[in-house]
């Protein structure tokens, strides 16, 4: 059945879509479908033509209840309300909308989905983004059961490095998932920093690192450091020599070592009296040489007991030393004159904090 309603004018040039052309408007009713403007409608409601609502209280009522009043102009925004239900995506209320399926952004393919979000380019986000969580307290929080935190991973492969938060340690912990996992690296813009192998070698300034603490160049360490033995290498003619540290026992201790040169003393000859002597002055020694840096590090005690002297002569001859704790003086003597080798030891200034005994073990 077809209902019409002819409005009587004719038209040089009907707008387009007034079919037949003497008509302006044509209401079609056919097969379950109305047509306005055409006599075959394709849905159950066609228009050909435009639309025009003329109260400002109506709109249009989706399913769901909620009525469009806004039309989007171009370059504009569709409201969420305004999306059937389950089509696009659900309106949740209060400016909230939920895709209950695959979203894919800046893309008219089906790349990457079914993943519930696929973004292609470039995203910005101005608050912060949670992984496992609704209220992120970082730029980036990622949180889930098993404590993976991230997976660092070419495209493609198989291989991958693991960052997260060790379950039973507490531990952060670093993973490499591969057949070929050789390590890590720290690097800079100059280069490699740090490495840690496979076998659990430590690498500073080298990538090859062939003890558990390998490093090249200078170290500084400001407490105590323990350790069973210490042997500096040297390479000489291609091969390489150790010489070896020696320990001391009865706590910290400094020692310095140099050659003194006994002259005469006494020109009197008086009996008992040494007729050559060399005297240290630790008040007046040149400053920066190493008898002052061994005066000012070393406790030598209220009367220079911690203070322990050897003494070597170059000659045959009786060789003995004085200390004048109230001067702060030690004096050399001997029978002739000639050099004498002397070594001096002393406690250094902390030699409490460092007692022979470890508690605890």
């Amino acid at each position: 059945m077809i209902l019409g309603v002819a409005i009587q004018y004719a038209y040089a040039d009907p707008p387009a879509g007034c079919d037949p052309p003497t008509y302006c408007a044509v209401i079609t009713a056919t097969s379950s479908k109305i047509g306005i403007g055409t006599t075959t409608p394709a849905s159950a409601l066609h228009v050909w033509g435009d639309i025009r609502i003329g109260s400002s209280s109506a709109g249009i009522v989706f399913p769901d209840g909620s009525v469009q009043k806004v039309a989007a102009s171009a370059g504009g925004a569709v409201s969420a309300a305004n999306v059937s239900t389950d089509v696009f995506g659900r309106f949740q209320g209060n400016g909230n909308f939920a895709a209950p399926a695959s979203f894919g952004v800046a893309t008219s393919s089906q790349n990457g989905l079914p993943q519930p979000l696929s973004v292609y380019g470039n995203a910005y986000i101005s608050g912060s983004v949670g992984i496992g969580t609704t209220s992120p307290g970082a730029p980036l929080t990622i949180q889930n059961n098993n404590y993976l935190g991230l997976r660092i991973q070419a495209t493609g492969a198989s291989d991958s490095y693991d960052i997260y938060r060790d379950a039973g340690t507490g531990f952060l912990s670093f993973k490499g998932v591969q057949a070929t996992y050789s390590g890590f690296s720290f690097t800079t813009d100059l280069g490699e920093k740090l490495t840690i192998l496979n076998n659990g070698n430590v690498g500073i300034g080298t990538t090859t690192p062939a003890y558990k603490l390998d490093v090249v160049g200078s170290a500084r360490i400001t407490s105590k450091l323990t350790v069973t033995t210490i042997d500096p290498e040297y390479t000489i003619d291609g091969k390489t020599y150790v010489t070896y540290v020696p320990s001391i026992a009865g706590g910290v201790k400094e020692e310095t070592a140099g050659i003194a040169k006994l002259e005469i003393r006494n020109s009197k000859l008086e009996i008992g009296a040494a007729e050559y002597a060399y005297v240290i002055d630790f008040n007046n020694v040149e400053r920066g040489s190493d008898l002052w840096l061994f005066g000012k590090v070393t406790d030598f005690g209220p009367r220079m007991e911690y203070l322990v002297v050897q003494l070597t002569p170059s000659l045959n001859q009786r060789v003995w030393y004085e200390k004048m704790p109230g001067e702060n003086k030690l004096l050399f003597y001997g029978e002739k004159g000639g050099e004498v080798s002397y070594r001096l030891i002393a406690n250094r200034q902390d030699w409490r904090d460092w007692p022979t005994e470890v508690k605890g073990k």
